[in-house]
């Protein structure tokens, strides 16, 4: 395999994540911002931290998509470029490990919940689940596909 090939497939993979990850943001915001204004109580709590999170993903979408584009990595040299994919492997692992994270702690808050301010935590605890359920779900068959991109093009070459 070429160098452009290589690139073509790592933009490819790129943009799907970021695509898909954006569209996750504006649900979140949409679902969340309507939660907001037509629930009391209970769904009020989910919607506020679904929305909550639906800001922060997009402000992280933006980050990323700025960074994107700002180092284009289409004209460089297959090695570089494998070095790339293998840098954008490393921060899956990281998100994959923060999903994780994001998982255990909406655990907690279903734990917490049984003591004090029951709905509140039950309904943060959920959203937070649902988010790190999906983010994990994301990062994992994204770190996969990168994975398999990278080392495909190290056994052809």
């Amino acid at each position: 395999m070429n160098a452009k090939t290589f690139s073509q497939q790592l933009k490819y993979l790129l943009q799907l994540h970021l695509f898909i990850f954006h569209v996750l943001s504006w649900v979140s915001i949409t679902v969340g911002a309507m939660g907001v204004i037509a629930f009391k109580h209970y769904l009020w709590y989910f919607s506020l931290m679904t929305l909550s999170w639906g800001g922060v993903n997009l402000l992280v979408f933006l980050c990323c998509y700025w960074h994107i584009r700002k180092h284009q990595y289409v004209n460089q040299s297959l090695t570089k470029q494998i070095k790339v994919q293998y840098h954008i492997e490393k921060i899956l692992f990281l998100n994959i490990g923060l999903d994780i994270g994001y998982i255990v702690a909406g655990i907690l808050f279903f734990i917490i919940s049984e003591k004090r301010w029951q709905f509140i935590w039950h309904e943060f605890g959920y959203a937070i689940l649902l988010q790190g359920v999906f983010l994990l779900s994301l990062d994992t068959i994204s770190s996969r596909k990168h994975y398999k991109n990278r080392t495909k093009h190290l056994l052809q070459d």
